[in-house]
C-alpha cells in the first residue's frame, strides 16, 4: 500500500510484528507451568501418594508446549 492509495473496507492498513510479544509471553507461562508441575510432585511426595496427579490446567497447557510436556513426563 502506498500513500494516497484507495482502500476498501476490510483492507489491512498496518501489519504488526508480534514475535517479541509472543516470546515474552511464553517465558512466564512456561515458568508458571514448571512451578505447577513442581508443586504437584512435592504434594505427592509429602502425601506419600502412589500416583502423581497433575492439575488439569497444567496438562492442557503442556499439550502445545514441548518443554513443559517433558517436565511432566519426567
Amino acid at each position: 500500500m502506498q500513500q494516497r492509495d484507495m482502500v476498501e473496507a476490510g483492507d489491512p492498513l498496518i501489519r504488526l510484528d508480534t514475535t517479541q510479544l509472543q516470546s515474552r509471553m511464553i517465558s512466564p507461562r512456561s515458568q508458571h507451568g514448571e512451578l505447577l508441575a513442581q508443586q504437584s510432585r512435592l504434594t505427592a511426595d509429602r502425601d506419600r501418594a502412589d500416583d502423581l496427579t497433575f492439575d488439569p490446567d497444567l496438562l492442557e497447557w503442556a499439550e502445545p508446549d514441548l518443554e513443559l510436556a517433558e517436565l511432566i513426563e519426567d
